[in-house]
């Protein structure tokens, strides 16, 4: 009977651990979390540099003595203006700030630009009495500019954004000019009838435009 009984435990031991195995808390399979895919927006601060070319028209107008100019304007001696056309390279950097609400984009935004505006312009006129002609030179240069604008936009998709942005503009104009009789030897203002005049000074006034954006990145 002894290896009977030696069965009957090890059927009964095996059971045992079976039992026990079935009482043990099963493991659950953990749920990964969702992925959370960030909303594109155009709110933030930004910052950047620019580059390109600019040109304007501009008269320069003739001043001076006024016995004088009121004989040789007239009588085409010396031109009343000078009219010029400067261009040139203009580059700087700007900073802003945008929120967006909704579909809409309100933001501010300063720039600051060197620029190489400029344009020089040399004009002949006959003199009476046989004299020379008269030489009437000018030059004008915009050295550097800035604009601190407002900006409104508009979100019809979220890579996209339509603005208009206006505000205030100022900068750094220069003017120099000389009248004086184009003689053969001498150079100007040398001997010779002459009148010269320059001025430096900041100007204001203002600016607007519009434009678009496109986000390549999420950031």
């Amino acid at each position: 009977m002894r290896p009977l009984s030696l069965a009957l435990a090890a059927n009964a031991l095996v059971f045992a651990q079976s039992a026990l195995a079935a009482d043990l808390p099963r493991a659950v399979p953990a749920k990964a979390p969702a992925m959370v895919v960030p909303t594109a927006t155009w709110t933030g601060f930004y910052a950047g540099l620019n580059a390109g070319y600019g040109w304007g028209s501009e008269a320069i107008g003739i001043s001076g003595d006024p016995s004088v100019l009121t004989v040789a304007i007239p009588n085409g001696i010396v031109p009343a203006s000078i009219a010029d056309n400067p261009k040139g390279f203009i580059g700087g950097g700007q900073i802003g700030y945008n929120h967006q609400f909704g579909q809409w984009v309100l933001g501010v935004e300063a720039d600051l630009q060197w620029s190489d505006i400029k344009r020089s312009q040399t004009v002949l006129t006959a003199a009476p009495g046989g004299l020379p002609p008269f030489r009437t030179s000018d030059e004008q240069k915009l050295e550097w500019l800035g604009t601190l604008r407002g900006r409104v936009g508009f979100v019809p998709a979220p890579q996209w954004l339509i603005y208009g942005t206006a505000g205030l503009a100022y900068g750094s104009v220069s003017v120099s000019g000389y009248s004086a009789l184009n003689h053969p030897v001498f150079p100007p203002c040398f001997l010779t009838y002459c009148g010269a005049a320059s001025i430096s000074d900041t100007q204001v006034g203002w600016a607007a435009g519009a434009g678009f954006e496109f986000g390549f990145a999420h950031n």
